[in-house]
């Protein structure tokens, strides 16, 4: 587990999208991270463990010494399995191989030696393999935000690797270079998502696309570009230091010009025009964005034993009860001693289509046959740019449709997400 750099390539769609993002980030204590990256954080370091000894993820224990501060042994069993839906894609394309293939773990690369950049641009590539015809970069995804195969992240990662390979006026000893994400517990149903490149592709886009992008965050005076893509894990946006978001989201959301210390007026919604509806629409992410920023701002302020006027902490509701047992086999036994059927406390149900795929997802043969007994159905309609790649859909007459999502998809690139809610735990 690594540090990130400045540009690292985990860190290349905001050099994309905000050239001033790097700098300012630089300024600030980085935040803690959440439970939900120090899970991810687990389960990659049982990947890791797995590919350097060649064991399966289900038979990687849990350690004697933490592997780093955030380390939590709970929920393992699920860190184990969805490590090892990586760990066995990794094995079947070495199977189909037909010939010598290496697999590497947690590779460190530095792509931005193409551009001359020898610090503040590595990264670690959680699998590489190599066969002798296709170098391939692998990303292993532990949650559920969609991350699209042709991420910037993953080009750099796979032109860092080609460098151990380059030699000037030779070929290289792979024709094709594979980026693929494998995200088992993701909200695409394709859990496996790959693209395949030469290298002339990948170096033209570093020195086309990536490169102006890197010269201008490097600059003088970069410019702050706020969106809901770039803004979603900038600590500029998490600690509220970024005067654009503020400004841009409330202009944008009312369409009205007015400054930050102000009470947002907002103007009645039939009398705004279709171009003034449609920048809205497009301001929504980038405003909820904003918004969770703020209450979980005040929150922590109230909560470290700050004030705001007119703000108090309160008790949310009761929670729903819970086992204090937490050990499954203990509680099991124990409510067997209480005389219960066991049908009353430990049903037997069959899974859900969803939870059984995910488990034959290594036997083709069974999730195959599986398949043919799952039925999806056609979801309902949402709102989309004209720039997603989803087709339009004219709703029939006497139809029943609900809206039921804002698809905020800005690009063909990036698959659409679902609007971040407003909801928050802070609150009550």
């Amino acid at each position: 587990m690594s540090h990130h750099a400045r540009h690292s390539p985990s860190r290349a769609k905001r050099d994309l999208v905000c050239a001033a993002a790097a700098s300012r980030e630089a300024l600030l204590t980085p935040s803690p991270s959440g439970k939900a990256a120090a899970w991810g954080t687990d389960s990659h370091w049982i990947l890791e463990q797995a590919l350097l000894t060649d064991t399966p993820c289900t038979h990687i224990n849990v350690p004697a010494e933490a592997p780093h501060d955030e380390f939590d042994p709970s929920d393992w069993d699920e860190k184990q399995r969805r490590a090892q839906f990586a760990f066995a894609y990794a094995q079947r394309v070495k199977a189909q191989a037909g010939g010598p293939v290496s697999i590497r773990a947690e590779e460190r690369v530095y792509p931005g030696r193409w551009l001359g950049i020898f610090d503040d641009m590595d990264g670690s590539v959680d699998i590489t393999i190599i066969t002798a015809i296709m170098l391939e970069i692998v990303d292993y995804k532990s949650g559920r935000m969609h991350v699209p195969a042709t991420d910037p992240q993953l080009k750099l990662y796979a032109l860092g690797m080609v460098l151990e390979y380059y030699v000037e006026g030779q070929p290289l000893p792979f024709t094709t270079i594979r980026c693929t994400i494998v995200q088992p517990n993701g909200s695409d149903p394709e859990a496996v998502r790959s693209v395949d490149y030469t290298f002339q592709e990948l170096y033209a886009w570093l020195t086309d696309v990536y490169s102006p992008a890197l010269a201008a965050s490097n600059g003088p005076d970069p410019v702050a570009t706020p969106s809901e893509e770039g803004c979603r894990w900038c600590e500029c946006s998490k600690q509220n230091t970024c005067r654009e978001l503020a400004t841009t989201a409330l202009h944008q959301i009312t369409q009205v010009e007015q400054p930050i210390d102000a009470t947002p007026y907002l103007p009645e919604i039939g009398g705004l025009s279709d171009s003034e509806l449609c920048k809205v629409l497009d301001a929504v992410p980038l405003f909820e964005g904003w918004i969770k920023n703020v209450t979980e701002h005040i929150f922590n302020r109230l909560n470290d034993g700050g004030t705001l006027p007119g703000y108090k902490l309160v008790r949310k509701r009761v929670g729903r009860a819970t086992w204090t047992e937490k050990d499954d086999k203990k509680l099991r036994s124990k409510l067997k001693n209480k005389k219960l059927p066991i049908d009353v406390y430990a049903p037997r149900t069959v899974l859900s289509p969803a939870q059984l795929l995910k488990a034959l997802a290594d036997q083709p043969d069974k999730l195959a046959s599986v398949k043919l007994l799952t039925h999806r159905p056609e979801g309902g309609l949402k709102l989309a740019p004209d720039s997603s790649s989803s087709p339009a859909i004219v709703p029939g007459s006497g139809a029943a449709f609900g809206i039921t999502d804002l698809d905020e998809t800005a690009s063909t690139e990036t698959p659409a997400q679902p609007a971040q809610s407003a909801a928050f735990s802070c609150l009550e």
